[in-house]
């Protein structure tokens, strides 16, 4: 038991990492399984939001290695770099999903007018886009920054004198 428990401490940063990326995981089998990743790509014509969910995932096996390695001797500066383009991209999903909500409002502004019906048709098309791709972005942002957030706790902790850390976001 001994041998768990230290495994355990000296693993934490990984193991809380571990944690979040199996409940990901979980979280994406019932989204597919209920035919909610299916209705994202149905409704998002651009794949605005498609582009979010694979930029997301890259940065979370990126995060997951980087806080596997970050207790490695040598490997402090390279997991700093990549921190710092991580904290870049979770904002930058966001961000991503913000431009889909203005692509999704000009589609359904696109609309003819004279028909009602392909009025609200157009409408309806568009706010779906604006919807899924806001909520896409910002889901897959925070959740990447609540990653982030726990490999730079783990580089402080590493990291005694906090003026020289140069992960700080």
């Amino acid at each position: 038991m001994k041998s768990l428990s230290s495994f355990v401490s000296q693993h934490k940063p990984f193991l809380r990492w571990w944690l979040m990326f199996t409940s990901l995981c979980v979280g994406a089998y019932i989204a597919l399984s209920n035919g909610l990743i299916q209705r994202f790509l149905e409704v998002d014509l651009t794949n605005i939001s498609l582009v979010i969910l694979g930029i997301f995932t890259l940065f979370t096996i990126i995060t997951g290695i980087d806080t596997y390695r970050v207790e490695k001797p040598g490997a402090f500066k390279g997991v700093c770099d990549r921190a710092k383009v991580g904290w870049f991209f979770s904002d930058a999903l966001m961000t991503i999903g913000m431009l889909g909500t203005v692509v999704g409002f000009i589609m359904m502004l696109e609309g003819d007018i004279t028909a009602a019906k392909t009025a609200l048709a157009s409408m309806s098309k568009g706010m779906g886009v604006a919807l899924y791709t806001t909520a896409a972005g910002v889901a897959c942002g925070l959740l990447l920054k609540i990653q982030l957030f726990n490999l730079n706790m783990c580089l402080e902790e590493l990291d005694s004198d906090p003026v020289s850390c140069t992960c700080k976001k």
